[in-house]
């Protein structure tokens, strides 16, 4: 009997490479995919393009020749937003990649010299320890990889350009920085001021609490 189909995700697809190295994918059994399956059935030839893989993918799973208790992987594609929203949503992620890439120690005088240097085995180890989403553990090199396709795509949306060695994606990064280290400032200032309130209210319930005692005191010598 033949394999179980897979309809794999297409790592030189731009459009989804824009995610990332995180892949969702989704474990269903045979039985659970053909009753999905075959209620759009009806309807694929209009939702689904006439050569699409996923169309030969939904002919060959619902073959009669397939074990029902068989399992399939499938590695699922996120729905595009909006088209600007895309562009944010993958320069931000790009922002990550990149504060990465300079939390693992990577050289270079600008973002086009890290991304071009070597990568050296204690830079990976460095990287390997920060953490990641969804478990998964790419490697410098792959995180690498996706930054040069990235900032391809976001350059053609002109969000990012070449000609200053992308230094846009720098300073973005640097006013996060920057943004947080005033967050936490101001939040510490914040904390400061509440303790001290704190202990201003705790010192007048300290003195009420004394000038209670004296009148308790004073009740109880006057009833004697």
């Amino acid at each position: 009997m033949r394999n179980s189909p897979v309809y794999r995700y297409n790592i030189e697809d731009e459009k989804w490479d824009k995610y990332g190295p995180y892949r969702p994918v989704l474990h269903i059994t045979m039985h659970q995919l053909h009753v999905t399956l075959q209620m759009i059935q009806n309807d694929v030839n209009e939702i689904i393009p006439k050569n699409s893989r996923l169309k030969q993918f939904i002919t060959d799973t619902l073959s009669p020749d397939d074990k029902i208790h068989q399992h399939v992987t499938l590695h699922l594609h996120p729905f595009i937003p909006d088209e600007n929203d895309n562009h944010e949503e993958l320069l931000r992620r790009t922002m990550r990649y990149v504060e990465q890439c300079l939390l693992s120690d990577c050289p270079g005088n600008n973002l086009t010299q890290l991304l071009a240097r070597h990568t050296f085995h204690k830079e990976d180890e460095i990287f390997q320890k920060l953490p990641h989403q969804n478990n998964d553990r790419p490697t410098l090199d792959d995180t690498k990889c996706h930054i040069i396709r990235q900032l391809s795509t976001l350059e053609k949306a002109k969000r990012v350009t070449s000609i200053n060695n992308y230094q846009n994606i720098v300073t973005a990064i640097a006013e996060d920085i920057n943004r947080v280290d005033n967050y936490r400032k101001n939040r510490q200032e914040q904390l400061t001021i509440t303790r001290n309130s704190i202990s201003e209210i705790e010192e007048i319930r300290l003195n009420y609490q004394k000038r209670l005692e004296r009148y308790a005191n004073y009740l109880k010598r006057f009833n004697e």
